[in-house]
């Protein structure tokens, strides 16, 4: 069996999109409600996941951020989180992986890809409201 790490970095906000990463892998697009008197988060939840060869220019794509914000409570914001992946051909395994077991609620559900190897995902980093470790495979 496989094991694949994906180490989260984040939070990015949306008046810091500037500072995203421009690498290939996963990012999260989060709803939390953050105390700026005690400096930490109340409450947070996954609304989006997705994959990209350039994290920083999907997610500066202003028609994405409208759609997500329509979703949000008036109390939370829009922050976000990226993993890099190295190996891209992994990319679409992650991706139903970490949907399928999170039920973001703007994601749709996908099709398990054709590769039905055991992997074990090990999610680390900024990973508040993602399962941990997530097992595929027969």
């Amino acid at each position: 069996m496989n094991t694949i790490e994906l180490n989260f970095d984040g939070y990015w906000t949306q008046n810091h999109l500037s500072s995203l990463p421009k690498y290939n892998g996963i990012y999260i697009a989060n709803a939390i409600v953050f105390d700026e008197f005690k400096s930490r988060i109340i409450s947070i939840r996954v609304i989006y996941i997705g994959a990209s060869e350039n994290i920083k220019n999907e997610l500066s794509n202003s028609l994405y951020i409208n759609r997500w914000k329509k979703v949000l409570t008036p109390n939370e914001e829009l922050f976000f989180s990226a993993a890099p992946i190295s190996n891209r051909e992994l990319t679409l395994r992650l991706l139903f992986a970490l949907i399928s077991t999170n039920k973001p609620v703007l994601n749709i559900p996908l099709d398990h890809p054709n590769d039905h190897s055991k992997l074990l995902i090990v999610c680390k980093g900024v990973t508040h409201t993602l399962k941990e470790l997530i097992l595929l495979g027969p």
